[in-house]
C-alpha cells in the first residue's frame, strides 16, 4: 500500500500541532529522521502507514481530551 497523501498529511499535522519533524518521527516510529527521509524520498508501505495514522489519530485524541478538560475546569 502507498499512500500518495502520506507526506502532505504529515506536513500537515506537523503544522497544525506546532511539531517539530524529530519529535514526530521518534514519537511516532522511533525514528528522528523519518519526516526527513519522507521529505527526501522515503518510501512507506502498510506497516509503517498505518503506525504513522494510528499515532497521529490517538495524538490529535490526546490533544482534543486536554483541550476539553481544560475548558471544563474554567
Amino acid at each position: 500500500m502507498i499512500d500518495q497523501d502520506f507526506q502532505p498529511r504529515i506536513e500537515q499535522f506537523l503544522r497544525r500541532h506546532r511539531l517539530a519533524p524529530t519529535t514526530f518521527g521518534l514519537w511516532a516510529v522511533n525514528d528522528s529522521r523519518f519526516v526527513f527521509d519522507v521529505r527526501n524520498g522515503r518510501a512507506c508501505f502498510g506497516n509503517t502507514i498505518r503506525r504513522v495514522y494510528d499515532f497521529m489519530a490517538e495524538y490529535e485524541a490526546k490533544q482534543a481530551a486536554k483541550l476539553r478538560k481544560a475548558n471544563v475546569q474554567q
